[in-house]
């Protein structure tokens, strides 16, 4: 389902003023377009492309007083949330790690949480591992990295302040819950997802291990 047309309009008048200052408005009616088609729609290449480059401007662009009330701050999040879950992960985790320790990086840690407290971890697994014709080997692979180290990475550059989400505990048990989610169903159709699945399962048992989560 799509978003309603009214946050869409909200959504592109919010990034018209966070980006007044980059060159991207004439970019602004292509994100529309992409915002008012149905979240689970498969972007083309050109499309996700666009987006993840307007994410990447917002998140750069974003300062502690961008953001003028609770509502821009939930669309923020919405529009940057749409952007496709593998580009997202890759994105956020980037994004993580090189801003230095700001209201920016708390924003960017706080958006990560989102992204595995909600359905997007389940979808990055989906799409990465049920089509078949996708052979993109060297983005799994750094997927895979990421998704095992996360909470690590997240608990060394905060000193301990981590989100409840984000915890070792917690974020685990949310990878492998979105692994056996799709295990039954996709095994069936994709030998590569099987074969994923069952890496990403190993990896993230000796990383359960070496955190003392298990």
């Amino acid at each position: 389902m799509a978003e309603p047309a009214n946050f869409c309009t909200k959504a592109v008048e919010l990034a018209r003023r966070l980006l007044s200052h980059v060159a991207f408005n004439e970019k602004l009616e292509d994100i529309e377009r992409i915002l008012n088609s149905p979240p689970d729609r498969y972007l083309s290449s050109a499309e996700s492309s666009l987006y993840c480059h307007f994410v990447t401007a917002l998140l750069d662009n974003l300062s502690a007083s961008s953001l003028k009330n609770a509502e821009e701050d939930l669309a923020f999040d919405a529009i940057v949330l749409r952007c496709p879950p593998d580009d997202l992960f890759l994105i956020l985790a980037s994004a993580f790690k090189r801003y230095s320790k700001s209201y920016k990086r708390d924003k960017v840690c706080a958006l990560i949480d989102k992204f595995v407290q909600g359905d997007h971890l389940h979808r990055l697994l989906v799409r990465q591992c049920q089509n078949e014709t996708n052979t993109d080997e060297s983005m799994w692979s750094t997927l895979e990295t990421i998704l095992v180290s996360l909470p690590e990475r997240i608990a060394n550059s905060r000193d301990q302040d981590v989100p409840s989400g984000l915890t070792a505990n917690r974020y685990f048990a949310s990878l492998l819950e979105s692994i056996l989610r799709n295990l039954a169903s996709c095994a069936r159709q994709s030998k590569r997802w099987l074969r994923r699945a069952c890496d990403v399962s190993e990896q993230t048992a000796g990383s359960c291990v070496r955190s003392g989560t298990i």
